[in-house]
């Protein structure tokens, strides 16, 4: 994964008290392309996709992550964390 200064900048920007912050990001992976550039952190659209629906990358803050229950630790298994705690955050409206 790659994160640039302006990542980190639109974060802080975005991230406030009773705000959940999802951003759009562009997943850098298309089975029917890996291989074909030498440089794996050139960006490109024929080379992933963006993810305008992903719950795993979120930015807010501790208070409002407890508000919103936190993580499920009862899920066995892998995914469905994420989903748990933005139907929360979104239900919860803080």
């Amino acid at each position: 994964m790659q994160f640039t200064v302006d990542f980190f900048h639109r974060l802080l920007e975005n991230t406030k008290p009773g705000v959940a912050y999802y951003p759009i990001i562009f997943s850098q992976f298309d089975n029917k392309h890996v291989g074909d550039e030498a440089d794996n952190f050139k960006i490109a659209e024929m080379r992933g996709f963006w993810r305008e629906y992903g719950y795993g990358m979120v930015s807010l803050f501790k208070e409002d992550f407890d508000k919103a229950g936190g993580f499920d630790v009862k899920i066995i298994g892998w995914g469905m964390e994420d989903v748990y705690l933005a139907s929360n955050v979104v239900r919860k409206r803080f």
